[in-house]
């Protein structure tokens, strides 16, 4: 379970030190050019984040989907067997 845990939100931890990190940069980089390149990477990484996040609930439902009437049905012959 602990490993689950770790491939779900090691990334996610990754994409927002990421993002934190070009958003401090681009707050308080003195060259301009590295500003703007700041700037464009926080962005990069907030559309990034945003679709590994989306992937993540869609495939959770995905599983969500099969398993929960796989379960029921299961439990319902397991009881009346």
């Amino acid at each position: 379970m602990e490993i689950i845990l770790w491939i779900i939100a090691f990334p996610i931890l990754v994409l927002c030190f990421f993002r934190m990190y070009e958003m401090i940069v681009a707050d308080f980089s003195p060259d301009k050019k590295r500003r703007k390149q700041a700037k464009k990477f926080e962005e990069n990484y907030a559309i990034a984040t945003d679709k590994y996040i989306s992937w993540l609930f869609r495939f959770i439902w995905k599983i969500a989907k099969w398993a929960v009437p796989a379960f029921i049905i299961i439990v319902i012959i397991i009881n009346y067997s």
